[in-house]
């Protein structure tokens, strides 16, 4: 046993640790991850940074322009974020101590709720204000949003990786639709702009429409698509490949998926979304949604469309199949070789989904960076290089974070209601007409 709270090793029949006094009915029945949710990480972390962030207000006077910009660029882009995130991290790890872990979910919905409120402040602090900002200030304004739900999404997983270790069930998430519908509006009301044609309540609808209509998709293709993907791990049934689970898992499916989670898993279907229309409008600049360019955003419903046609045609053979295979745990027993193999969705597939989604984000930066980078030389005189890349990088981050966004609203919407009422279904049917066999794995060390 080991001590949840200090991680260090119990001695047998104790109620308390004797380093920290901490009850042992809850403990860790194997030595916790190094690193995980502890005050000490995040307070040292947010020093750290806090010295980094002000670093050129300190040394400034003591240095060249250059250096003084290469300061101010590591501070803006690099130590600001991480005073948010270390901040998020301080908040977390007190939500671990009270066994409250759902709560970690609302720090990552934060940083969306606080993309429009960013978007408006600026565009008033821009266009309408002569203010100025100090520059710890006006990063912390810029990057704010998006480090917060990185401190969020990055406490959930050391989170939900210490539980792994814990001698009880934790609920680690709560409803995360209501959280959803709240986002999905938040990122409505970003567009809020003149150029656009469409108003917040239309565009929520929209959202709303596209998630919906995912999710049946997802309803309807997930399971057959998953037993393709498992009958092709089963090599033939003449050779003795039989399918196995480690665990009963008919007596202990449940679906404890936060939002944080169901943010996690809209990654991939939103990168290849994106990635695709990045390749489309490379390649195909009739279609109209040349992400390089903010005119986009005059066109709006026409990227949600094409986006949305993406998402329903690619997703399903990638998503769910995935997430059913992952929350099963099947293996494969191979009898003439005598291993047993993981079941997971078809390999060749996998990885062009990965490389072709790392492909088109790289290709979709390139095009945003060189769109604000012309945009800059041809408005910006007197301006240092290192002052423009940093320009450009806070300006292709705000950009890429509009589209995402964007994008990742009706998938966040179509996983949690897959998750709230399809999964399980799902998994029981899966199971019920593949008959996995129970076993125990040992392993035989030869010597």
């Amino acid at each position: 046993m080991y001590c949840y709270k200090c991680g260090s090793k119990l001695p047998p029949a104790v109620s308390f640790c004797p380093k920290c006094g901490f009850p042992t009915r809850i403990h860790f029945v194997a030595p916790p991850p190094r690193i995980r949710l502890r005050f000490s990480i995040a307070i040292l972390l947010l020093i750290l940074s806090v010295i980094g962030a002000f670093l050129p207000d300190i040394i400034g006077r003591e240095v060249t322009s250059s250096q003084l910009d290469l300061l101010i660029l590591f501070s803006s882009q690099i130590f600001t974020p991480l005073i948010v995130i270390s901040l998020a991290l301080t908040v977390a790890t007190i939500f671990r101590r009270s066994f409250k872990p759902w709560l970690i979910d609302y720090i990552t919905a934060l940083g969306i709720l606080l993309f429009p409120v960013r978007h408006n402040v600026l565009v008033y602090i821009t266009f309408f204000t002569d203010i100025v900002l100090p520059p710890v200030l006006n990063s912390l304004l810029v990057n704010g949003f998006w480090a917060l739900i990185v401190g969020g999404v990055l406490a959930k997983k050391l989170l939900l990786r210490e539980y792994k270790f814990l001698n009880v069930k934790v609920k680690v998430s709560r409803d995360p639709l209501k959280l959803v519908f709240l986002c999905s509006l938040s990122v409505a009301l970003v567009y809020l702009l003149p150029v656009v044609s469409l108003t917040p309540l239309f565009l929520f609808v929209v959202f709303l429409i596209c998630g919906v209509i995912t999710w049946v998709v997802w309803n309807f293709t997930a399971v057959p698509i998953t037993r393709m993907n498992i009958y092709g791990n089963i090599r033939g049934r003449d050779t003795g490949d039989r399918l196995v689970v480690k665990t009963n898992l008919p007596n202990s499916i449940e679906s404890d998926v936060g939002f944080t989670e169901v943010f996690i898993k809209s990654v991939t279907p939103t990168l290849l979304s994106f990635s695709l229309l990045a390749f489309l409008s490379e390649f195909m600049p009739w279609l109209g949604v040349d992400i390089s360019s903010f005119e986009v955003f005059t066109n709006l419903l026409k990227f949600i469309f094409l986006a949305f046609l993406v998402l329903i045609v690619v997703s399903p053979f990638v998503a769910p199949p995935s997430w059913i295979l992952s929350q099963l745990d099947l293996r494969v027993y191979d009898k003439e070789n005598e291993v047993i193999e993981e079941a997971r969705i078809n390999d060749i597939l996998s990885s062009f989904v990965d490389i072709f989604a790392f492909i088109g984000l790289v290709v979709s930066f390139y095009q945003l960076g060189s769109s604000m980078l012309s945009r800059f030389l041809g408005n910006v005189r007197d301006i240092s290089d290192i002052m423009i890349i940093n320009l450009v990088a806070t300006t292709t981050i705000s950009a890429f974070t509009y589209f995402w966004l964007t994008l990742a609203t009706p998938a966040l919407l179509a996983i949690t209601l897959y998750y709230k009422y399809s999964f399980t279904k799902h998994l029981r049917k899966i199971l019920k007409g593949l008959k996995p066999v129970n076993v125990k794995v040992v392993v035989i060390s030869q010597t």
